[in-house]
């Protein structure tokens, strides 16, 4: 019996399995980078969100028409750099964040039913206040 085509065949069968296991473990690792990277921007997301929600709660319990009392919020930027929206649900009463090109949105629920929500740039101050009997969320 030859021992040199028996040793090769080995050698290939071993060379074939670690291959496969190394593809298999850097595809592992791939999806967990994404993964984590999604649950960070909904965690981000979800902070901008409560952080507005909380605003809005704040002129409405210290409001009550008053045309002084008005609260300022600089948005961050997300630390990833991806841009997202900011909108209001007025049915659920909740804000809004979604974050363009990837699946994650974060939603806050908030007290008043007399939200009038504008269009709000998240790279501008938002500006939130009593307007009329309303409580007015736009940019300053």
């Amino acid at each position: 019996m030859d021992r040199r085509g028996f040793f090769s065949i080995d050698a290939l069968f071993v060379l074939i399995l670690l291959v496969t296991i190394s593809g298999v473990l850097l595809n592992v690792s791939e999806n967990r980078a994404e993964t984590v990277e999604r649950v960070g921007l909904a965690y981000e997301a979800n902070m901008i969100a409560e952080k507005l929600a909380a605003i809005i709660d704040t002129v409405y319990a210290n409001g009550g028409g008053s045309p002084d009392f008005e609260l300022e919020l600089d948005l961050p930027p997300l630390s990833t750099g991806h841009n997202y929206t900011v909108s209001f649900d007025s049915d659920n009463r909740e804000v809004i964040v979604d974050i363009s090109g990837v699946n994650a949105n974060a939603r806050a629920s908030v007290i008043p039913r007399n939200v009038v929500f504008g269009n709000v740039d998240p790279n501008q101050t938002v500006v939130v206040r009593w307007v009329a009997g309303n409580i007015e969320v736009v940019n300053a």
